[in-house]
């Protein structure tokens, strides 16, 4: 029912602001400029809207907007086409840290707001707050209650001075709220109370430490590029958790609790310092990771099937590589010296849509030992007969994608039956077995050479 009441409501919001332009007097960016400048604003004005890029630079003065006292929409903004070129501030702040505001506002948004804060405005009717690029160094005091029951979506978008988010407490109607690309942002309030709360978008805060508290039911968190340290035990709460994103993040530890998260799929980690090893996602993305893997670190991750840990040179050692795991990218870990999975008699690959897929890329891994080599191979080998034995029971589905890239300059001659130094192959194919049915399968095994700039996704 919440939910309903909600999208009606941001209906309303949608319709309102159509209604607003269709019977505004301020279409044209040179009126509106005229307003503002001359403190023109009377209380018939309900929407202004104005490209910036039609105007020349201008200087506001905290009270621009005194006589405005109906006005419901502000948009402020750059035209695409000139987003490049004009993205700038054009109103300028007339050395104030705030603008008086109207009540009555229901929608802001305000590219390159230029203004330190919002402290004399009260946001009790606002419903979208968007100021991307902005100046503010912080929306509000928090010395007086602030009632934001009304607010929907908070878009903070490349506010690079911004050190703090105020309390959120009564925004209990809050749906999303994107800091991305906040530098200064070192401090963000609890969340956990926004039971409506379905974005929160983090990337590139740097300075920030702390793993957000967010609702049980978030699905997806993007912390890309933060300063965050560590995942704490509290993140065995996430029980809806599909996703975590913490590349390029200052992450050390993961609590071992995020073993407790029985829906995550995807856990990436790639560039991160991290030492300590969290346990049974199903995909795990550690690309450049600064650390080496714990001897017996993979053999707890059970259920592994995806796992990116390309460009780890500091990488050693991949012991006891689960049974599931079908994609594997470990290309340039330049100091990978051993690789082995666990007891592959017992390998059975389980029945799923993408079970006919198989990656495992160890190019540029020159340091890898021969019996590292020997049993790479013959985990693929014992992969393909697995995936061309599915492949045979449902011969109506695509025929399976196996790649397997190791370094090396031979081909094993007991592997593969027919080799040629040619182009071409003759092969002996046996009779019609006794189903009636024929199947010309190839595994094609050969030596590709990456020393002269050619990637490793060009063989696939």
């Amino acid at each position: 029912m919440h939910d309903m009441l909600e999208e009606m409501g941001k209906d309303i919001v949608r319709q309102e602001a159509k209604e607003l332009w269709k019977h505004s007097r301020l279409w044209n960016p040179k009126d509106v400029y005229q307003v503002l400048r001359y403190n023109k604003g009377t209380d018939l004005i309900q929407g202004l809207k104005l490209d910036m890029s039609q105007i020349d630079n201008l200087k506001l003065c905290p009270t621009a907007f005194d006589n405005m006292y109906n006005l419901r929409v502000i948009l402020f903004y750059f035209a695409g086409r000139f987003w490049k070129k004009c993205s700038e501030k054009k109103l300028l702040a007339d050395q104030n840290d705030s603008v008086s505001l109207p009540d009555e506002l229901r929608y802001l948004f305000w590219d390159y707001y230029p203004f330190k804060s919002l402290s004399s405005f009260n946001p009790i009717n606002l419903v979208v707050l968007k100021l991307p690029h902005s100046d503010m160094e912080f929306l509000w005091n928090e010395d007086g209650y602030q009632n934001l029951v009304n607010l929907r979506e908070i878009d903070l978008t490349q506010c690079k001075n911004l050190r703090k988010i105020p309390n959120l407490l009564s925004a209990v109607n809050l749906k999303s709220l994107c800091c991305n690309g906040c530098e200064s942002l070192v401090e963000h309030p609890c969340l956990d109370h926004l039971a409506y709360l379905k974005t929160l978008e983090l990337e590139g805060c740097h300075n920030l430490k702390k793993f957000p508290e967010v609702p049980n039911h978030f699905s997806i968190l993007e912390l890309d590029e933060t300063g965050i340290e560590e995942v704490p035990d509290s993140v065995e709460h996430l029980t809806s958790l599909e996703q975590l994103c913490l590349r390029k993040s200052g992450v050390k530890k993961v609590s071992s609790n995020i073993s407790k998260l029985g829906f995550l799929r995807s856990l990436y980690l790639s560039h991160c310092p991290i030492t300590e090893f969290p346990k049974h996602p199903s995909e795990l993305y550690l690309s450049e990771t600064q650390t080496e893997f714990p001897g017996n670190s993979i053999l707890e991750f059970k259920s592994l099937e995806f796992m990116h840990i390309d460009h780890c040179n500091n990488l050693k050692f991949l012991s006891d590589l689960p049974p599931y795991l079908r994609y594997l990218v470990a290309h340039d870990c330049t100091s990978l010296e051993k690789v082995s999975f666990t007891n592959q008699n017992l390998y059975e690959l389980e029945s799923s849509e993408d079970s006919h897929e198989f990656f495992m890329l160890f190019s540029n891994c020159f340091n890898l030992n021969q019996d590292s080599i020997n049993n790479i191979e013959a985990n693929a080998m014992i992969k393909i007969g697995s995936v061309l034995k599915k492949w045979e029971k449902e011969s109506d589905c695509d025929p399976p994608i196996l790649v397997c890239c190791f370094p090396g300059n031979e081909i094993s001659a007991n592997t593969f039956e027919y080799q040629s130094m040619s182009s071409s192959l003759i092969l002996g194919l046996s009779p019609n077995g006794c189903s009636g049915r024929r199947y010309l399968v190839f595994v094609i095994c050969l030596v590709a050479d990456f020393a002269h700039g050619h990637k490793y996704e060009d063989i696939i």
